[in-house]
């Protein structure tokens, strides 16, 4: 018979998700195994069935099966993924923008996954955990950027920094600017996008994402989505540069509203094939097409502890900056590789 034990949060592990608070008691436990475990009941909340995204409050108790606690070791990829090597975690460290007492921001490169999942053998979250774990702390990933975009990530480096951060983008305090490359040009040039998106699971696929016609009320599967945009360059009806502005974050959020314009981003081979159905865009060879051209350029938020407004920006990938130079556009303030730590207020 199986034995639990139950913990009672605390008001310095409040307000964070399930699974990782599971991840941060218990060691390195997947999230095919918390999921499977929380479906099964034996992890519970209060007594009650919970899922691995439900956010914890003071007072709350957790049960989990006794086996689980301590049991990281047992559960840590081992042979089937990719040891975190010297060089990996050099090429971590040069990938730090800032670092201070509170958070630590990264620019991500492309083909890296923020944290782990299935057929997933490395991501951002399992290098920061490797390269603070050298510093004696543990770094906690706030939020998540799609494997192939690039730029701004942050990790906190407490748990109540990672909950002030944390809310900041739960509430959207936290202003997001991205730089995209789009095949034709948006109409109008500056806009908005209104419509709600499903979560694209394995039984949706693209077709399950929001269409043109489809209702902007939100329905079972869909939440609403906006994102506002402007075009800050073009190679005239061939291709844009944008600066893209999304207010809620939904899972692949830009890339669906813009091929749904018909202006699918260069490289996104998941959504292209939607966006040539109502695309008037010609045809044109990009230099580059085997990488998606949408990064992740700053985030503006309010400090942890200072009480003021700061931006992280990251400098665009060489992919991004190619195909900028091949149409002749100027990046912000004529300086490709700017990436900054500025107090804004």
């Amino acid at each position: 018979m199986n034995s639990f034990k139950e913990f009672t949060i605390s008001d310095d592990e409040a307000d964070q998700r399930l699974d990782r608070w599971l991840r941060r008691t218990c060691g390195y436990v997947t999230q095919s195994l918390v999921e499977r475990m929380c479906r099964k009941g034996q992890i519970r909340l209060d007594g009650s069935r919970t899922k691995p995204s439900n956010r914890l409050s003071t007072g709350q108790i957790v049960r989990i099966p006794s086996s689980l606690e301590g049991s990281g070791a047992r559960h840590r990829p081992s042979s089937g993924r990719r040891k975190v090597t010297a060089p990996m975690l050099e090429s971590f460290r040069r990938s730090i923008i800032h670092c201070d007492d509170q958070f630590v921001a990264i620019n991500k490169p492309a083909g890296l996954a923020s944290q782990g999942g299935t057929g997933i053998h490395n991501s951002a979250d399992v290098l920061a955990r490797a390269f603070s774990e050298r510093q004696g702390e543990s770094w906690l990933l706030t939020h998540r950027l799609d494997r192939q975009t690039t730029g701004v990530l942050l990790f906190a480096r407490s748990v109540p920094a990672a909950r002030k951060i944390g809310r900041q983008f739960r509430l959207r305090q936290i202003e997001k600017t991205y730089w995209a490359v789009t095949q034709g040009v948006p109409q109008p040039p500056v806009g908005k996008i209104d419509s709600p998106v499903v979560h694209p699971g394995p039984a949706t696929g693209p077709k399950g994402l929001s269409e043109k016609n489809r209702q902007t009320s939100e329905g079972e599967g869909l939440k609403r989505a906006l994102t506002h945009y402007e075009v800050l360059d073009k190679a005239g009806s061939k291709s844009a540069l944008l600066a893209v502005y999304p207010h809620t974050g939904r899972t692949h959020q830009i890339r669906v509203h813009l091929a749904n314009l018909g202006n699918a981003i260069v490289g996104d081979r998941k959504y292209r094939n939607a966006s040539r159905k109502s695309s008037k865009a010609p045809s044109v060879r990009f230099p580059c097409t085997n990488k998606l051209h949408l990064h992740s350029r700053s985030l503006s938020f309010a400090h942890p502890t200072l009480e003021r407004r700061v931006r992280i920006s990251a400098a665009p990938p060489d992919h991004f900056v190619q195909t900028c130079k091949f149409f002749g556009w100027e990046l912000e303030n004529g300086d490709e590789q700017a990436a900054e730590f500025r107090f804004v207020s």
